[in-house]
């Protein structure tokens, strides 16, 4: 519920017309119908892979296309928090950054770590998704504990 509350402000505060909103929403409700359908479920994809480090050795596989945009999704996770983690380095300053969300997504990532390893044995995308993302979490934590709030401006 609180969602749509939130889809309506966006609506009401960047003045969207009437028209354009509900076809975002009937394409969003397309999307939601497909990927909950056993279409998407049992849908395979071809993607590049290699097996090794000889070129020779790569070709194209079948994936299927949940497993597929989980990738995808985690790519997108490792390229919005590395910018975080080397701004964090190269700054030596987190004062913008709250502990309490990083340890609460932190926290989040590690527990789906050890119920996909328990109730998804075989769904190493996923798994490898949710480690990556408590590791880099990890490290964000770790900077905020080292570095603070502290700034390198001097006050006057």
């Amino acid at each position: 519920m609180q969602n749509v509350v939130i889809v309506f402000q966006i609506r009401y505060y960047q003045n969207i017309a009437w028209p354009t909103f509900i076809g975002g929403l009937v394409a969003y409700g397309g999307l939601l119908a497909f990927m909950y359908s056993p279409i998407a479920r049992d849908l395979e994809v071809q993607i590049p892979m290699c097996s090794g480090t000889d070129l020779s050795t790569c070709g194209l596989q079948m994936m299927r296309f949940q497993a597929c945009l989980q990738g995808i999704s985690t790519a997108v996770m490792i390229s919005s928090r590395i910018p975080q983690i080397m701004t964090n380095f190269r700054t030596r300053d987190c004062s913008n950054l709250s502990i309490v969300t990083w340890g609460l997504n932190f926290m989040g990532a590690s527990i789906r770590v050890f119920t996909t390893l328990r109730e998804l044995p075989d769904e190493l995308v996923l798994q490898a998704s949710f480690i990556i993302s408590a590791a880099l979490s990890g490290i964000v934590i770790l900077q905020i504990l080292l570095f603070g709030g502290k700034s390198k401006q001097k006050k006057a």
